[in-house]
């Protein structure tokens, strides 16, 4: 999977969990003072590093913040960080039911109260999600570049140094499956 299809994957899991009503992808800082009240409860969620492990791991950082209104004086405070924190275990239950990927087994989540303006209460999860990678070595372009340019100049100096010094000799079977792969258009055949 690639990063996108992980965010893409989380999005849709915030968005079709019954008590939430709007997903943001950043941080609750970016958002809070320069638009409009989102829908409470919110989700966000931001990944911004990662790692790439030996072999073809990929591991990204996510961090999911589930926030609602807790009340002037925080007198629904606990209960916020209850139904958030159930949320975020059925997010990750449902994240690790996906075969695709591998999520941290010990998540840490910290309760949040009113961290953020507008009486916001919830709780952050942070966890990593793994996958392997789909890098191909042949498919990377500089590679197929060089390749083609190494095999071109082999052929055009090496090969032709070879023919003109052998001109007596007949091409063998090898070398004429060598140019009808690398598209020759025409092959010379030297006389005897």
């Amino acid at each position: 999977m690639t990063y996108n299809q992980i965010n893409k994957l989380i999005n849709n899991l915030l968005l079709s969990h019954p008590m939430i009503k709007e997903v943001k992808q950043n941080t609750p800082q970016e958002w809070l003072g320069y638009n409009a009240q989102p829908v409470l409860p919110v989700a966000c969620f931001y990944s911004a590093n990662g790692s790439i492990d030996l072999g073809r791991d990929l591991i990204y950082n996510f961090k999911i913040w589930l926030l609602d209104k807790s009340g002037v004086e925080g007198e629904f405070e606990m209960e916020v960080i209850s139904d958030m924190h159930q949320i975020a275990c059925d997010i990750i239950n449902a994240l690790r039911q996906n075969k695709d990927l591998s999520v941290d087994d010990k998540i840490r989540f910290d309760g949040i109260s009113e961290k953020f303006e507008d009486y916001l209460s919830g709780v952050e999860i942070n966890f990593n999600v793994a996958v392997t990678g789909q890098f191909n070595l042949c498919d990377f372009p500089i590679w197929k570049n060089y390749f083609l340019f190494y095999l071109s100049f082999l052929f055009q100096n090496l090969l032709g140094k070879f023919i003109k010094r052998c001109h007596n000799m007949v091409i063998v079977p090898i070398e004429w499956r060598l140019i009808q792969l690398y598209r020759f258009q025409q092959l010379v055949v030297f006389q005897h």
